[in-house]
């Protein structure tokens, strides 16, 4: 059973729709966009979010937070593979500035401290 924080999102700005991934591309050209792909039957993926949740008012404040359900929007998790030619994982980080994937990581390795230091 998941837990309140587990399905917490009020936080994350939460992307349901291909045309999104545009919009979050030409942001990246003013802000860092930290794109989260997460699958609410995972138990990495929980594990993940909730790292990433322990340094969010850090890595908000260097980067724009996106939020994909690839369950319920695997069309938007495909278009940001086949974008910045990056292999599909869940759960998994990409960071995307100037349009581009700078960095990303998947299961274990996302770490909210990592990333912080990544976007400095």
């Amino acid at each position: 059973m998941l837990t309140g924080k587990d399905t917490n999102l009020e936080q994350w700005n939460v992307l349901t729709e291909e045309r999104q991934v545009a919009d979050v591309m030409e942001a990246s050209n003013n802000k860092p966009q930290l794109v989260y792909k997460h699958s609410h039957t995972c138990g990495i993926c929980h594990a993940a979010k909730e790292r990433i949740e322990e340094s969010f008012g850090e890595i908000e404040k260097r980067a724009d937070m996106n939020f994909v359900n690839v369950k319920k929007s695997r069309s938007v998790s495909n278009t940001f593979a086949e974008t910045l030619a990056v292999r599909h994982e869940s759960p998994q980080v990409l960071i995307i500035k100037n349009g581009e994937c700078v960095w990303d990581e998947s299961h274990w390795s996302i770490n909210g401290d990592t990333i912080s230091e990544v976007l400095t």
